[in-house]
């Protein structure tokens, strides 16, 4: 009877998965098998996420073990965990301490239990490198609170937990940071006063992009041979801005691909509107409250 249950339920995720999500690139439906297939072409892959959301969390999962299935040489490369823990993601990986103490100690996501440990511990199980990519958020916290005079005030130890370089971009990235900051406020636009009180809410933005793009950067120069999934929140690379952009221009050799998402309410037709935002557009249903924001809301506490 558990085996039948099983069964049913994997059969009825099979179906919802299927059901509900529909993958687009240069503006034609491919399948998920036909993802994977192009994104052998690639050295590195975003995939922009909505952090809430299960159908997203549960394709993450299934590219990942797709993927592996096609070239095992992987590294899965995460937001979610920054780099003053790598040593402990690493002991973890290694069998070296127990998951309690792993989790007690490198700061875990509210939401690890359910959509990221799926993808840790299938690193684990077949021995993938997991790169702990992000900017401890206490520093961007303190350049958001004293602005960039303050990096160089840290000790050296300390440094080696954020990019070598920040690099505040004006342009596109600035422009829609500033609308959604606008929007998570509730203004209309951003006015001047608002736009000056925001400069230091944005450099603090481009320092996540920075570290994440170096340690992406620094992995691959070590290992030159391996195909990096990196898996963020949507607006640190939608449209090839934010963290792809800062990659790129870090290593222009690189051939980076952006998989997007596209967040449509139940009951809509699942079709493409903006092809722009990635090389891969996973179109979906999403369940979106009342005065909920589709973009991710910048914390730096």
């Amino acid at each position: 009877m558990k085996k039948f249950c099983s069964l049913l339920l994997l059969i009825i995720s099979f179906f919802f998965l299927k059901a509900e999500y529909k993958i687009y690139t240069d503006s034609t439906e491919i399948k998920l098998p036909q993802l994977v297939d192009k994104l052998q072409a690639y050295d590195v892959i975003f995939f922009g996420e909505i952090h809430d959301d299960s159908l997203l969390h549960n394709i993450e999962f299934q590219l990942l073990k797709k993927m592996f299935e096609k070239d095992p040489r992987l590294c899965v490369s995460l937001e979610m965990f920054e780099r003053d823990v790598q040593h402990l993601l690493n002991n973890y990986l290694q069998d070296q301490v127990s998951e309690k103490e792993f989790l007690q100690k490198s700061r875990p996501w509210p939401n690890y239990q359910t959509d990221y440990r799926p993808l840790v511990e299938f690193a684990k199980q077949n021995s993938l490198p997991v790169l702990a990519a992000n900017v401890p958020r206490r520093y961007a916290a303190l350049l958001n609170k004293h602005g960039k005079s303050v990096l160089d005030s840290l000790q050296a130890a300390e440094k080696e937990f954020i990019a070598d370089s920040l690099v505040v971009t004006e342009g596109e990235y600035k422009e829609r940071f500033l609308q959604t900051m606008a929007s998570n406020m509730g203004l209309q636009q951003v006015s001047h006063i608002h736009h000056k009180m925001l400069e230091s809410v944005y450099a603090a933005q481009c320092l996540k992009d920075d570290t994440m793009a170096e340690s992406i950067a620094n992995f691959i120069q070590k290992n030159p041979q391996t195909k990096v999934i990196h898996y963020n929140g949507e607006f640190h690379s939608d449209y090839h801005l934010g963290t792809a952009q800062k990659l790129k221009s870090m290593s222009p050799e690189l051939k980076i691909s952006v998989i997007a998402t596209q967040p449509l309410s139940f009951g809509s037709e699942l079709k493409l509107i903006d092809a722009d935002k990635g090389d891969f557009i996973i179109v979906f249903h999403r369940k979106i409250k009342e005065n909920q924001t589709k973009m991710p809301k910048f914390q730096y506490e």
